[in-house]
């Protein structure tokens, strides 16, 4: 039988392995029931783990993960199509990806830009000059 101190420990090594699985697929193949199947468990009990060890769920984590990447993405390589900045944060589509950013800012695509500091005006004059 396991002790209190092994399921912490067992917890806590799930949870490594998870932040690592997602950072490595948060973009494109990410199957949690995948995983959760692999360590034994349920769905939900893999999110109760995450969420435990985290503080947030884990569309949260990867909605900020894709945040990241975005700014990230727009500051490196200002002159990226929308559709193209869609596909690699992991979307299927670029009106997927406009319809996120609006559900989890508040903003549109352009409004959400100019709040995190990209100017896009000036990203559309470099790529007309």
């Amino acid at each position: 039988m396991h002790s209190k101190l092994d399921r912490k420990r067992s917890e806590k090594t799930i949870f490594k392995n998870l932040i690592y699985y997602i950072d490595c697929h948060w973009d494109n193949n990410l199957c949690l029931k995948a995983f959760a199947f692999e360590n034994h468990l349920t769905s939900s009990n893999l999110s109760t783990i995450f969420k435990k060890h985290s503080g947030v769920t884990i569309t949260r984590y990867i909605d900020n993960k894709r945040l990241e990447k975005l700014k990230q993405l727009k500051t490196q390589t200002p002159r990226v199509k929308g559709f193209d900045t869609a596909i690699t944060l992991g979307f299927k589509s670029e009106i997927q990806f406009y319809r996120w950013i609006k559900r989890k800012t508040g903003f549109t695509y352009i409004d959400y830009c100019k709040k995190v500091g990209i100017n896009l005006l000036l990203l559309f004059y470099q790529y007309f000059i």
